[in-house]
Parts: structure tokens; sequence; C-alpha cells
């Protein structure tokens, strides 16, 4: 179960990364 958890966490990563190009981009991401 930990490879599991290691790849959902490294996916979730990824996509929280994702978003925040994207909301630099945009100006949504406040942050």
């Amino acid at each position: 179960m930990g490879l599991f958890r290691s790849f959902v966490d490294r996916l979730v990563g990824w996509v929280i990364e994702q978003l925040g190009h994207m909301g630099s981009q945009t100006g949504w991401n406040s942050q």
C-alpha cells in the first residue's frame, strides 16, 4: 500500500503544480 500512496502523493503534487502554473498565467492563483 505504501507504493500506491507514494504514487498518489506524486500525482496529486503534479496536478497541483499544473494548476499553479495555469493559475499564475490567468491570474487566478492569488498566491
